[in-house]
């Protein structure tokens, strides 16, 4: 109704709440800025929005002009009164920040840091499939990051930082990425698909998944998959390879292309579903 548009939807599970809240991300527009709403679509109605938060202009006046990319994790926070378990979704925004929101047992909600590492836009970030405190976060500087969190006791939120690597092509950044334990993936504006070992800080594989850019990646909780998303109107799915230096050559393995198709639409997102039903496994 005020002429933003929206980026990216999210699903957030929070502590205070049985079902997920349904996370939406928006651009600037004349009327209103840019903005990161929650809503509880277990009650559709007038009120089910619940929460808003609206992006100002950075710290040196840069004006954020929209929010895309997001991740969330799951900490236990220690104080005076206790262990609470805090739920954190990360939001990133045109001007390379990283804003975090958190989300307590009670129901609060409050802007919990923000990371200012990133100077370009955030183009994705995604959480850990293993529900560890890491999320990986990629930018339009062809930059690839990814950060520990962690609460100490009576302090605020901090991070570490696990890898880091930058492309050196600005014009083939990173589009997309998924985390998946000591793993990450990334999806190129070529059409490339890397394997990036976060232990060992280094690409250990590359398969052209897609002859446009990757729009979408999807991670499978339960075995080493990946499925690429491409504006080619491709999607297809991926065995993890192994790292060679890892591996004795009889235990070295390359990437195997487990299936693919091709639809009349560009793919702007995929996901696997029946993941408990091993016959009946689709993306």
């Amino acid at each position: 109704e005020d002429g933003r548009e929206v980026t990216q939807c999210f699903w957030w599970k929070v502590p205070s709440r049985n079902s997920k809240l349904l996370v939406i991300a928006t651009t600037i527009s004349d009327e209103s800025p840019a903005s990161v709403e929650i809503w509880d679509i277990g009650s559709l109605g007038s009120n089910s929005k619940i929460y808003e938060f609206t992006m100002k202009n950075t710290a040196n006046g840069n004006r954020i002009d929209f929010v895309r990319g997001m991740a969330s994790i799951e900490l236990n926070h220690e104080s005076e009164n206790g262990t609470k378990l805090l739920s954190i979704l990360f939001a990133g925004t045109s001007t390379g920040h990283v804003l975090g929101i958190s989300a307590d047992e009670m129901g609060f909600f409050e802007h919990a840091t923000v990371v200012k590492e990133l100077r370009s836009p955030i183009t994705s970030l995604a959480s850990d499939i293993k529900q560890s405190p890491t999320i990986v976060a990629c930018d339009e500087d062809g930059n690839c990051i990814v950060w520990e969190f962690f609460h100490e006791y009576k302090d605020f939120l901090q991070k570490k930082t696990l890898y880091a690597t930058r492309l050196p092509n600005r014009r083939d950044f990173y589009t997309t990425c998924v985390l998946r334990g000591s793993v990450v993936v990334t999806g190129h504006r070529s059409g490339l698909l890397s394997f990036h070992q976060v232990e060992d800080e280094g690409v250990f594989a590359e398969v052209v998944a897609s002859t446009a850019s990757i729009t979408s990646l999807a991670v499978m909780p339960t075995a080493d998959c990946v499925v690429a998303g491409g504006e080619d109107c491709r999607a297809s799915m991926f065995e993890f390879p192994r790292p060679a230096w890892r591996m004795t050559a009889k235990d070295r393995k390359a990437s195997a292309l487990f299936y693919s198709l091709c639809v009349n639409s560009k793919i702007t997102g995929c996901t696997f579903v029946n993941l408990k039903d091993e016959k009946s496994l689709n993306f």
